[in-house]
């Protein structure tokens, strides 16, 4: 046998999930050609229903400072510490993060949207991820230049304050 699938599904694009906080399991993990690390999360609601699979990028290529302590904050909540040796390090590791609806799926929230096994910031705050969940449900991806930008959409006439740097 050459291949052998799984029974199709009907693709929900994401739909069938809302945003909120999930439990997550780096699955796999590598370098792209661009010198950024993709990784794979499989996700779990709190009640332990499976949730949507989400592809991030640590984008190590960045100039942006915003960015890159966005990386930061990612590697110590998932690695307990702000580098990395190599891409297999990830693999395994697990913790909470927040999701947002964006464009097409669910999204991690920019800007600290990932949190360890005992839903602790990368600073060790308890209490930023209920307001990471608040500002997840409440965004509107329709009023976020970048995301609108990304889709080759008109950008909002005011920034609301959820549009990232870069």
């Amino acid at each position: 046998m050459l291949y052998k699938g799984n029974t199709a599904k009907e693709s929900s694009n994401g739909g069938q999930y809302s945003p909120g906080v999930f439990k997550f399991k780096v699955v796999s993990s590598g370098m792209n050609d661009w010198g950024n690390l993709n990784f794979e999360l499989k996700t779990w609601s709190e009640d332990g229903k499976e949730g949507p699979k989400i592809l991030d990028t640590l984008r190590f290529s960045t100039e942006s400072e915003a960015m890159k302590s966005e990386i930061d904050r990612r590697l110590t909540t998932i690695l307990g510490k702000p580098e990395i040796e190599k891409e297999a390090d990830l693999i395994g590791k697990a913790g909470y993060v927040v999701l947002r609806k964006g464009p097409k799926y669910l999204e991690p929230a920019p800007f600290g949207g990932y949190f360890d096994k005992e839903k602790k910031s990368s600073t060790g705050n308890a209490e930023s991820i209920l307001e990471a969940i608040k500002s997840a449900i409440e965004y509107d991806y329709t009023k976020d230049a970048y995301a609108m930008k990304k889709l080759g959409g008109e950008a909002p006439k005011a920034d609301n304050g959820d549009s990232l740097p870069f």
